[in-house]
Parts: structure tokens; sequence; C-alpha cells
């Protein structure tokens, strides 16, 4: 059963893989806009990560170096150093960001074809290539990202509350490293934590109530009274 089940989920695997990088070769041709005088936004961020580049942290203190959060400028030094252009890294990321959202739903949506479908509608989101935002050297490019990952492990959290330590290890790693990063972009991102709390207190209640087992005593032979047999709920 499971030989024939896994060739289906290849597929759709494939197709996802397939449909990210026809994104990445669409997404070449978005405009960037350079504004210089953007003391506050676009020129902050860059002058920020040059510093951290040269080893020099955030640079001489003065009124802007903590005016916005550093770890938008820090993205920037790490995918410098990682050789890569800023925009293509940006787009990786969000399209990784969906696809951790989708394998945290997994123990939820069994059919590939549905998780497909999913991932697909997250990664064409027109927001991830507005131009009049995402086509700036802006914190929105790591922002939203951040929260799909957040979210993504606390519902793999969830789904996965029966599950060994070590097989939420990861998803561990990953909730701290997002919570992190998305706390360090924006000084408002105090929104997600009513969320955030729900999620996390219905996993944390789920995984401290004990299991309910399900006892049913023998059928009876067919005929007979009481051939459906009798089951009952324990804790």
């Amino acid at each position: 059963m499971n030989g024939e089940q896994h060739p289906p989920v290849r597929r759709w695997f494939w197709a996802g893989v397939l449909l990210t990088l026809v994104k990445l070769w669409l997404v070449r041709g978005q405009a960037i806009y350079a504004i210089g005088p953007a003391d506050h936004d676009d020129r902050l961020f860059l002058q920020l990560a040059e510093h951290l580049i040269h080893g020099d942290w955030l640079g001489p203190y003065n009124q802007l170096t903590l005016a916005k959060g550093p770890f938008y400028s820090c993205w920037i030094a790490f995918v410098y150093v990682l050789g890569l252009p800023l925009f293509f890294a940006q787009h990786l990321l969000y399209a990784g960001a969906g696809a951790l959202f989708v394998r945290a739903c997994r123990p939820a949506i069994a059919s590939g074809a549905a998780r497909f479908a999913m991932y697909a509608l997250l990664l064409c989101n027109p927001m991830s290539f507005d131009a009049s935002s995402m086509g700036r050297v802006l914190r929105q490019q790591v922002y939203g990202p951040l929260a799909v990952m957040l979210f993504a492990a606390l519902i793999a959290f969830y789904l996965r509350r029966a599950q060994p330590l070590r097989r939420l290890l990861p998803w561990a790693a990953l909730l701290g490293l997002a919570f992190a990063g998305f706390w360090l972009t924006r000084e408002e991102s105090i929104w997600i934590v009513p969320s955030l709390l729900l999620l996390a207190g219905t996993s944390l209640v789920s995984a401290w109530r004990p299991p309910t087992k399900i006892s049913c005593a023998w059928p009876a032979p067919s005929g007979s009274p009481g051939s459906a047999g009798r089951c009952r709920c324990s804790p």
C-alpha cells in the first residue's frame, strides 16, 4: 500500500519544485527601486549592513542606529557573505517558508494535491512581488516569511503533539529562530503574540492531557444478542 502512495506524493513534490523555479525565473525581471535619500528606510538598512560586513557591528551610534529593528540589516549582511543576490535570496526565503508551512500541515492534510494547492496559493501571493513595497530594500521582505515560519512551527507542534521529543526538536529550533528574527525586524511585532499564545497554549494543554483509550469487547457471533460488541472510553 505504501509503495502505491509514494509515487503520487513525489510527483506533487516535484511539481512544487518546478513551480518554485518558474516563480524565481519570473521575478528575475522584477523592478528594483533604489531611493538614495531614504535615510530612515532603504539607505539605513544598507548602511547598517555595510557596518556589519566590515565587522563594525551597527557602526557609530547616532539617532538612527536603533531607529529600526536590526534583523533585516543582519539578513542583508548574511546574504552578502553567501554571495547571493539580495532579492533572489528573499524570494527563496519566502518559498522556503511556504514549504515549511505545508510540511507542518501534513498530518492534517493527507492529499498531496491539496498540499500542492496550498503551497501554490502561498507562493503565488501577489504580496510577494508587489513592486511598491517588495521592489525596495525594506523589512517587509523578511517580515512575511518569518511570520509564516512562526505559524508553521506552532501548527507542527500541535499536529505532532503525540510524537517523541526528538521529532519536535527541529520545529522547536525553527520556532525560536523565527520568533527572534520576527521580533527584531519591526517594532510593532506585539500583534502576533495573542495568536502565538493561543496556538502554544492549545499544544501544551493537548500534550499534557492523558490520551483517551478505547477498549472494545470481542464481538459476539453474528446473529446473536449483542453482536455489535461494546466499546468504552477511559483516560
